[in-house]
């Protein structure tokens, strides 16, 4: 039940490449190049997630340490993620 509730408020904020995946598949590109960008996109996505999770789980950081860090360096954390769209989009603009 709590995966249902998670997956549906999820949903509109990670389901966005995957529907454009999709939208390219169905436009006749190769199966290589979406993947591609699925790759990339989970690599971006989901490391530092598991990066955070393993950190505090073995004990380098606590969640609040890890919170505190973010509030403190929200902005560069908002510059580098803009300057990665740019990038993907800079970069699909071209394929």
């Amino acid at each position: 039940v709590v995966g249902v509730l998670v997956t549906f408020f999820e949903l509109p904020c990670t389901g966005g490449p995957y529907l454009f995946t999709l939208g390219l598949l169905g436009e006749g590109f190769s199966w290589l190049s979406a993947m591609g960008i699925l790759v990339y996109y989970n690599f971006l996505f989901v490391l530092p997630l598991v990066v955070i999770l393993l950190a505090i789980y073995w004990g380098y950081s606590t969640a609040t340490r890890t919170a505190e860090w973010k509030d403190k360096n929200i902005k560069i954390l908002h510059l580098i993620a803009g300057l990665v769209m740019l990038g993907l989009g800079v970069w699909l603009f071209f394929i």
